[in-house]
């Protein structure tokens, strides 16, 4: 830049260019180079330094060296010598930096964002905590809704399908609506073929979308930042909630996990300028209207109760009201906490918490109920009885009388039992169908009962931990008693 400035000035004032070349020792054809061109000179590399480097044949290794294992360029260098690498330990810090400068270029983009009620971002991460006297992994399920950064938080034993659909659920019904979009990673539990070829979502994952009418997305292959609005609030949980937290159980930890949601919603947001919680005012208005009921579809857990009143699931057996012997009813583990139990129509039936242990039966006597042989007591009384809860069946009192001469107060006494655990009017109608066809004795009148009636379990209490449930729906757990295998052989006398 220099001479060419001297050049320029000297050629103005006269000077010719033979002078001008003697007197900055250049040549003649360099001068008239300089007068010729418009502008400034400008700097290029020489061939040398633009040439193909020794070390653009291992790209592939240094970019997974840097930025999946973290190593250092000295560390880089020592592993790739080891296998044979040429080229000089400046020229890898050289090459190294032109792939980072690469990178950055690339990762320059566009800020989106998305309008109330248009998308949200799942994903979950594992940490190990300590519950009660032991250290456990758990996996903590985060769902964020992108235009108000209002979220939730819940937490698993497991990261299994079960527990993620129901992950989604308690967000939806946190949130109170549903955004349009989910966007989520391409993990097994949602997709099926990630291939983006070939792509495929998992089956049970769009039936469960698609009762909730939620447009399923999934983010592009080493594009993190699509989904970025969902893994800060990781890390701000990991530094603030995670890190020296220690919980009395796992009851404990979903309650303090749910006021930090709370508190972090009220928390400012640098993204938006302002609380969650406030955006949020302004989105929920644009919340798909929640379906009046869970989404309980469980196919794949579907089992039937033996003769003993137990199933089994996940290597224990669990107890199930007796009314349930022989039938099929539905099972799912929740948030690999605990074993829920539908009928068929999809009402709660029992809970029990998990062991740790496998090849355990866990019993609740209260399933039982009912069961036991009722006290002995006259005929007359049993009469008596029967016309109290059922008044105006006297024709089926007569009849059974007829029908069943030698086991009467067997089969009545056992229909009187039936109404301990079934409605008095569901009864009644099982009633009304043993008139109608013509058939009399217990049997038959358990067996409609079993067939078109759900039992009236009356043993739960509602509790906090699942307040967001539906009215009707069990919410809470009795205390289980666990005991060795053979012991329920000798159960139901």
């Amino acid at each position: 830049m220099d001479v060419w400035t001297t050049i320029k000035v000297l050629y103005n004032r006269g000077v010719s260019i033979r002078q001008i070349a003697k007197q900055l020792k250049i040549s003649r054809n360099t001068v008239r180079k300089y007068l010729n061109k418009e502008g400034p000179p400008r700097y290029k590399k020489s061939a040398r330094y633009g040439s193909k480097s020794k070390w653009e044949g291992w790209k592939k290794e240094i970019i997974e060296m840097y930025y999946n294992k973290k190593f250092v360029g000295s560390r880089i260098f020592e592993e790739l010598k080891k296998r044979g690498a040429e080229g000089s330990r400046t020229g890898l810090y050289t090459y190294l930096k032109r792939i980072k400068q690469e990178d950055i270029s690339g990762r320059i983009r566009e800020r989106y964002e998305t309008g109330p009620g248009d998308q949200a971002q799942f994903d979950w991460s594992p940490y190990t905590v300590r519950i009660g006297s032991e250290y456990r992994k758990i996996y903590v399920f985060c769902i964020i809704l992108s235009f108000s950064r209002f979220k939730y938080y819940v937490a698993s034993f497991d990261k299994t399908q079960q527990s993620v659909f129901l992950a989604i659920e308690r967000a939806f019904r946190y949130f109170g609506g549903v955004p349009r979009r989910l966007l989520m990673d391409n993990a097994k539990q949602m997709v099926e073929e990630p291939n983006p070829r070939i792509f495929r979502w998992n089956r049970k994952f769009l039936e469960f979308l698609g009762y909730y009418g939620v447009e399923p997305n999934v983010h592009g292959i080493r594009r993190p930042f699509t989904k970025g609005k969902v893994e800060e609030p990781f890390s701000y949980l990991e530094n603030h909630f995670i890190k020296g937290g220690e919980f009395k159980d796992f009851d404990d930890l979903l309650g303090k996990l749910q006021e930090f949601t709370d508190n972090y919603n009220r928390r400012h947001n640098l993204g938006i300028n302002t609380t969650p919680a406030a955006r949020f005012e302004e989105e929920k208005k644009h919340l798909v209207v929640l379906p009046r009921s869970y989404f309980v579809s469980m196919k794949e857990e579907w089992r039937k109760v033996n003769y003993d009143c137990l199933l089994s699931y996940g290597g224990n057996k669990y107890s199930v009201p007796f009314g349930y012997a022989s039938k099929h009813v539905w099972v799912r583990s929740y948030l690999g906490y605990k074993v829920q139990i539908f009928s068929q129509s999809g009402k709660i039936i029992a809970e029990h918490l998990i062991p740790r242990i496998k090849g355990q039966v866990i019993i609740k006597d209260e399933h039982y109920r009912g069961l036991r042989r009722y006290n002995p007591t006259s005929i007359p009384r049993l009469r008596s009885r029967f016309l109290e809860l059922f008044p105006g069946y006297e024709e089926f009192l007569e009849k059974l009388a007829v029908q069943k001469k030698a086991s009467f107060r067997h089969h009545l006494g056992r229909i009187i039992a039936l109404t301990e655990i079934y409605k008095r009017e569901d009864v009644a109608r099982a009633l009304d169908s043993a008139l109608e066809y013509n058939v009399f004795n217990h049997d038959y009148v358990f067996a409609y009962l079993t067939s078109n009636c759900d039992i009236e379990y009356r043993p739960f209490e509602q509790g906090s931990l699942f307040k967001d449930w539906d009215e009707g729906t069990i919410k809470s757990l009795n205390k289980d008693v666990r005991r060795d295998l053979g012991v329920y052989e000798s159960v139901g006398g």
